[in-house]
């Protein structure tokens, strides 16, 4: 326990001093990515840049899936890592695994939770003071979504950052430019 604890909060420093030492802009908190089915609203307790580890938006070349990645810092102190995971017609799965390089331990048992314009489920990892956050969701036309929040400490706010991340999800035009057009990289 002592050893996931320190995983994840280096981890979670190393995204702290790479958003303070590097002094990273901050993003918009309205956040619209392209070829992505949904849009989203960061919220404004916390000063949210894009994950300086990794890259921020991978979304696979047939946009059937994609991730989203964000490092917040609140106004109080602390630190979040947020993912935010769709996918098209995904294997069925009960899981609600983070996308962590690490053993977990169990969650708590599920709760209920609005992601966006879907019921969702939502379950917590306690890590001492850290905690893993998992929303899940699944609409009828086969699209999945899964909100992965990492929060340092864990206390109210990062619930209430969670609920408001997941219930500001609202669905929006989604496509993908044939591959000879994409943007050279």
């Amino acid at each position: 326990m002592f050893v996931i604890s320190l995983a994840l909060g280096g981890s979670l420093g190393a995204a702290w001093l790479i958003c303070v030492r590097f002094e990273i802009a901050a993003v918009p908190n309205d956040q619209r990515p392209a070829f992505c089915p949904i849009r989203f609203r960061l919220p404004e307790t916390a000063k949210w840049t894009q994950d300086g580890i990794r890259d921020p938006v991978l979304i696979s070349e047939d946009g059937s899936s994609g991730e989203i990645s964000f490092v917040g810092i609140p106004t109080r102190g602390g630190l979040y890592e947020l993912s935010v995971y769709f996918e098209a017609n995904p294997i069925p799965s009960e899981a609600d695994e983070p996308n962590v390089l690490i053993p977990l331990p169990e969650a708590d048992p599920p709760q209920p939770i609005e992601v966006g314009p879907l019921d969702g489920r939502l379950t917590v990892r306690h890590l001492g003071h850290m905690a893993v956050l998992t929303a899940r969701a699944w609409a009828d036309d086969g699209l999945s979504f899964r909100i992965d929040l990492v929060a340092l400490p864990y206390d109210e706010r990062a619930m209430k950052i969670m609920r408001d991340i997941c219930c500001s999800i609202e669905y929006q035009d989604w496509w993908m430019p044939r591959p000879e057009l994409w943007p050279a990289s």
